[in-house]
């Protein structure tokens, strides 16, 4: 699984909005490390022929501005964010299962 976006709220810029992150960005709380490590997740449930719970996709794939409206706090999935990732894992852990 990859993470889920983190969007910037007004205590976040308080505590986090100097380098290395970008608070004049919406996703410039999405640190490099954060996409780097959602490559490397991406990268290696292929090479290994895994399956992929492609969470950052799926939030920001709703609309441009979803991804705030599924975190309660700018980084953690509030009910509908948790539902969202329910309905991505669920089809693949059902298709796993014995």
């Amino acid at each position: 699984m990859t993470t889920n976006p983190v969007r910037w709220t007004d205590k976040l810029r308080e505590l986090y909005g100097k380098p290395p992150y970008d608070p004049t960005t919406v996703d410039g709380f999405d640190s490099a490390a954060l996409q780097s490590y959602n490559a490397a997740v991406r990268e290696i449930a292929r090479d290994e022929a895994l399956p992929l719970i492609d969470v950052y996709d799926a939030y920001c794939l709703r609309d441009s501005n979803a991804a705030a409206s599924l975190l309660v706090d700018g980084m953690h999935p509030n009910d509908q964010g948790h539902q969202l990732v329910a309905d991505q894992l669920m089809p693949v852990i059902r298709r796993e299962l014995p």
